[in-house]
């Protein structure tokens, strides 16, 4: 009867699957050295964003804020 334990762990196991969130824009695109710069990113599945990881060094995000459907900014 190992079966059906199998079955319902790899059914839990897809349902805990996490989903990737899709960057639709980031603007502005460029900025310049050392400088500080706003940065809007829109896509899906980005609402509970609680970090950015970057590949290149010198980058950083300082604060992320959510911006609501009715444009207003929320602190996160």
């Amino acid at each position: 009867m190992k079966f059906p334990s199998v079955a319902s762990f790899f059914l839990l196991f897809i349902s805990l699957k996490a989903t990737e969130p899709v960057i639709n824009s980031l603007l502005p695109r460029g900025g310049q050295t050392g400088s500080t710069q706003e940065v809007e990113i829109s896509g899906q599945r980005l609402a509970d964003t609680e970090e950015i990881f970057f590949y290149s060094p010198g980058i950083s995000c300082n604060e992320i804020v959510e911006k609501k459907e009715n444009g207003k900014k929320t602190d996160r």
